[in-house]
């Protein structure tokens, strides 16, 4: 958090602006391989100053990449991706718990579900991603509606109460949606 906030002060001391255009490009093309090994890696550490260099690369927005991340369906993914996180296990719970339920009524074995959250989808490959995107489906516009009716209104909520102690202008500084 802290890496992510002096990416941010250095963002807004215009450092970020200085680097030449070509160095922008080459370090996205770098940061995409380098933050997917790092995902996967056991070096939180050297992931820290990864992402912490990718905040501050992806904020000039000018590379290819930059470009794709900027498309409309993946703004959309992000504006809604808090939500989508704060929904997810509710929503693939609930079809885990209606496939067990269906399950014992046709005595099928489609998933493994335990108390505590230990779910298995026990199915063979092309049903099992067919029911992955079909949770995907219903998690879309759960997100949606919970970012619509839960997460803007806060928002909203938080920034008029923000104005009223002069947290306007640094809301300009990094603009959300």
């Amino acid at each position: 958090f802290g890496l992510r906030m002096a990416a941010f002060a250095l963002w807004r001391r215009g450092w970020v602006q200085a680097l030449p255009r070509a160095g922008v490009v080459g370090l996205e093309f770098a940061l995409v391989p380098a933050a997917v090994v790092l995902l996967f890696s056991a070096s939180p550490l050297a992931a820290d100053f990864v992402f912490a260099l990718a905040v501050l690369v992806f904020a000039r927005e000018e590379g290819p990449i930059s470009a794709v991340l900027r498309s409309a369906p993946l703004v959309w993914l992000g504006t809604v991706s808090y939500s989508l996180y704060m929904v997810h296990g509710l929503v693939f719970g609930r079809i885990v718990d209606a496939l067990a339920f269906a399950q014992n009524l046709t005595g099928d074995r489609w998933v493994s579900a335990q108390l505590g959250g230990l779910d298995l989808i026990l199915l063979p490959p092309l049903p099992a991603t067919l029911l992955a995107l079909a949770m995907l489906a219903a998690l879309l516009p759960c997100a949606w509606l919970a970012w619509r009716l839960i997460e803007w209104p806060a928002r909203q909520w938080s920034r008029r109460a923000a104005a009223r102690y002069g947290a306007a202008d640094e809301e300009r500084a990094a603009p959300t949606i």
